[in-house]
């Protein structure tokens, strides 16, 4: 869901900034190719009726999309074209003004531990289905 939002919406911004509705960045190649890649992903995953054999393709597929995550971060570095360099996940000192920074951080810190009580709930819901089913 992500990517499609980013696939098309980019070049809905990237138009009337770069003047054009495409342009084969490096990061924005990657990007559709990581898009295509999760496409297959679900597409395998419905189409292989075994499921030990889906599991070990579907496990392929998404370390070779884990690893292209990483080189999509990368590809500033590597390939220096249209989009800018990091500001704040960069190896020196990060470039926004310490204000935001706090805010970015402890933001990012409460999502997590939003995030970490949503698991243990659903975990503990699904615990007491589990715990039901077996009693029936």
């Amino acid at each position: 869901m992500f990517l499609t939002v980013v696939l098309t919406s980019g070049p809905l911004w990237g138009k009337p900034i770069w003047g054009t509705w495409w342009t084969w960045d490096a990061r924005l190649t990657s990007t559709l190719f990581l898009f295509f890649l999760l496409i297959s992903y679900h597409v395998l995953r419905s189409a292989v009726t075994d499921a030990g054999l889906r599991a070990r393709y579907a496990a392929v597929l998404g370390i070779c999309a884990v690893v292209l995550v990483g080189f999509i971060h990368m590809s500033v570095y590597l390939f220096p074209t249209l989009h800018p360099q990091p500001i704040v996940l960069r190896p020196a000192k990060p470039g926004v003004p310490p204000e935001m920074l706090v805010t970015l951080l402890l933001s990012f810190g409460v999502f997590l531990v939003l995030y970490v009580g949503f698991v243990m709930q659903r975990y503990a819901i699904a615990q007491q289905r589990e715990g039901a089913a077996s009693d029936v």
